[in-house]
C-alpha cells in the first residue's frame, strides 16, 4: 500500500482497507492471504517517525476492524469529522498475533489539508 489520500480537515473520512498477503514459497510470485484471526492491530499518525502519535487506529477501540480475518482483510474505519489538526502525517502499523509474532509495515504518508469554511 502506498500513500493514502489527502484529506480535507473537518471533512468525512472514509477509512480503506488492507489486504495482508504474503508469498506461498521463495521466488514463486504466489501470495496468499495472512490469517489475521485473534490478532491485534495499531496504526500511529505522527507528524515525524519518532514523534508523539497525534491520532491512532486500533483493533481494541474497533476503529481498526477484521470484517474478512482469514482473507487478511483489516479496515480502517470511516470518521465522520476528521478534526486532527492540518499537517503531514507519516503512519505504520503494527500486526501482534496470538503467538506474539508481529509483523509492521513501512511508513506511509497522510495529509490533512486546512479549508477556509469554519465547521459549526
Amino acid at each position: 500500500m502506498a500513500n493514502i489520500a489527502d484529506h480535507k480537515k473537518g471533512q468525512t473520512w472514509n477509512g480503506f482497507e488492507v489486504t495482508l498477503t504474503r508469498e506461498t514459497a521463495p521466488n514463486s510470485g504466489v501470495q496468499e492471504p495472512i490469517d489475521l484471526t485473534g490478532a491485534t492491530i495499531v496504526s500511529q499518525f505522527k507528524t515525524t517517525p519518532k514523534g508523539g502519535a497525534v491520532f491512532e487506529f486500533k483493533t481494541s477501540d474497533s476503529s481498526i476492524t477484521m470484517p474478512n480475518a482469514t482473507l487478511g482483510k483489516f479496515v480502517y474505519m470511516p470518521v465522520i469529522d476528521m478534526n486532527y489538526p492540518s499537517n503531514n502525517y507519516v503512519f505504520d502499523y503494527k500486526v501482534i498475533f496470538p503467538n506474539n509474532t508481529r509483523l509492521v509495515s513501512s511508513i506511509k504518508g497522510f495529509r490533512i489539508i486546512q479549508t477556509v469554511t469554519v465547521t459549526v
